[in-house]
């Protein structure tokens, strides 16, 4: 008879532990919810940041693109970035990965200045590389882009453009930058740098 109030009392323990799960239950389903990938916070965090990059891209879009872009990012299946563009009255919108190879280049510089915004100024780096990026563009892009520069270098302190074109000193001389220019110039087999000291600043 004891052993039988045991297990009667291990019983009634256990069914008030269900009546509690039970209870919570709403509670549960909705944080599963919210922790989910397929949506809830995880997906509203993803699409913040989309949305906010999205802002920073299109505020200077028109600093390098003469016709009138707009990107858009989203996240659905798959991280998507599209580009819309206005030929008369009509939308056309492509994957960006459709640009062609200047406007590419155009749109990364674009990228890159957006995504330093989620980036502490003192955790960012303080050199870039661009080799060339001033190939197959017309000269009124290469002009858009050496505008731009500026407000890249003010998130990226220094900035190496590599280009065979030397009239791209007087073009960066003509914005904010501080520009120098240096050459290369090979003596045999040794390569090195040389400052022209009647140039730049």
């Amino acid at each position: 008879q004891k052993r039988v109030r045991e297990e009667l009392k291990n019983v009634r323990a256990k069914i008030a532990e269900l009546k509690t799960i039970q209870a919570d239950g709403p509670a549960l389903r909705l944080l599963q919810e919210v922790f989910s990938k397929k949506g809830g916070l995880q997906k509203a965090l993803i699409n913040s940041i989309c949305e906010r990059l999205e802002e920073q891209v299109n505020k200077y879009a028109p600093l390098l693109f003469a016709e009138n872009y707009r990107f858009s990012f989203s996240l659905d299946s798959q991280f998507d970035i599209l580009v819309h563009r206005q030929v008369g009255k009509q939308e056309l919108v492509s994957d960006v990965r459709k640009l062609s190879g200047a406007e590419s280049r155009l749109f990364n510089l674009l990228l890159l200045v957006g995504l330093t915004a989620f980036v502490p100024s003192s955790r960012r780096c303080n050199l870039l590389i661009l080799d060339e990026p001033d190939a197959n563009m017309g000269p009124e892009t290469i002009e858009s882009m050496m505008n731009f520069l500026p407000i890249l270098n003010s998130v990226i302190p220094n900035i190496v453009f590599i280009t065979p074109q030397a009239h791209i000193l007087d073009l960066a001389n003509q914005t904010q930058l501080k520009a120098q220019l240096l050459t290369v110039v090979k003596k045999g087999r040794v390569s090195s740098l040389v400052t022209d000291k009647g140039r730049g600043s």
